[in-house]
């Protein structure tokens, strides 16, 4: 019996237009509304810089590891490769890589919209986007439920 997985792509691809989505606002507020944070520029530039280097090396470890369990064939069936890599720290490194993407960006931009945008995007995947998916994962996965509880959401 094949399994739709269009659910769990769906949801893949809405967390990187809303990632997207969200960037691009910031980047606009940005320019309508300047904002700025701090007169200590160089400290918060040089750890916006750290972050847009950690984030991406975040997603490609994370890409590299993710478990092909979620693709299975077969409904609800254990998983022995869920937890590798990033995956063992938290359960959903890409999002993470998002939210330290655009806070690198709102530190090397010197922008408050931009951390406000990081802010709403944390929000968005902790209520609405990682729940949804969560929920799919768990019809997958059998062992998906021990899982969540050993590892956290974020951090």
């Amino acid at each position: 019996m094949k399994h739709d997985h269009s659910h769990l792509a769906q949801h893949i691809s809405y967390s990187t237009f809303i990632f997207l989505i969200g960037i691009l606002i910031g980047i606009i507020l940005d320019v309508w509304v300047p904002w700025e944070f701090t007169t200590h520029t160089l400290r918060a530039i040089g750890f916006g810089w750290i972050l847009l280097v950690v984030a991406p090396l975040l997603l490609f470890w994370g890409d590299q590891n993710r478990s092909t369990c979620y693709y299975h064939d077969e409904p609800h069936h254990s998983c022995k490769g869920l937890g590798a890599g990033p995956y063992a720290y938290t359960r959903h490194p890409k999002y993470v890589a998002f939210v330290l993407l655009v806070i690198g960006l709102g530190l090397i931009l010197n922008a408050i919209p931009m951390l406000i945008i990081a802010l709403i995007l944390f929000l968005l995947f902790t209520f609405i986007v990682i729940p949804s998916e969560e929920k799919v994962l768990a019809e997958q996965l059998s062992n998906y439920e021990e899982y969540r509880k050993k590892v956290p959401m974020w951090f």
